[in-house]
């Protein structure tokens, strides 16, 4: 942040970049479950694709527009309309259709990208509650993904611990063998990240 506000202040770039204002503390019964839901979500479909094919998890992640107005429904974001179900029938429809054919058909996996689709439909709705509530500080994407990030990691943090046991995978992965290994992974890692900011 500070060679960015060196390089606008060398290149009279005047516009405000003050940080974002901190939402009230009320916004965190809305902010855990939000954060939770997006964590669960990102490991639950990570978790899927050991047991299933990308097609597949694919097929089965499509239906998560089927989750999203269900949930906007128990919410009350959407008032439900003969319209809408019959649109939620025949995507419920497809993703059977496609998902029937499908030969390598995993029942773990498939629980798996379930509980990511039906998750990431939950995430969607508590974000919608989040943007439209003006007293809670988070009025547009960027504050909502500032405030939600570190939940996220925590949560992340703690069932990757509990289900990967990564100090195990470390040292019994050819990317952590040797010290000029490591750095690589650790580098390669870290223009991942650095590109994501």
């Amino acid at each position: 942040m500070a060679l960015l506000r060196i390089f606008l202040s060398e290149n009279h770039i005047t516009f405000p970049l003050s940080p974002i204002p901190l939402p009230s503390p009320s916004s965190s019964s809305l902010q855990v479950p939000c954060g939770l839901a997006a964590a669960l979500e990102i490991c639950t479909a990570n978790a899927s694709l050991v047991y299933i094919t990308l097609s597949f998890y694919t097929m089965v992640k499509s239906s998560t527009p089927i989750w999203v107005l269900v949930f906007a429904f128990a919410f009350g974001l959407e008032r439900p309309r003969l319209q809408l179900i019959f649109i939620i029938v025949v995507m419920v429809a497809g993703v059977i259709l496609t998902v029937a054919g499908e030969t390598a058909f995993n029942l773990t996996g498939f629980v798996l990208v379930l509980i990511a689709a039906v998750v990431s439909g939950l995430r969607w709705s508590l974000t919608q509650i989040l943007l439209q509530a003006d007293s809670l500080g988070m009025d547009n994407p960027v504050a909502t993904l500032y405030y939600l990030s570190p939940i996220m990691f925590i949560f992340m943090t703690v069932m990757s611990l509990l289900f990967e046991d990564p100090v195990g995978q470390f040292r019994n992965s050819e990317h952590f063998d040797g010290f000029y290994t490591a750095a690589e992974t650790f580098g390669l890692m870290g223009i991942g990240g650095l590109l994501g900011k």
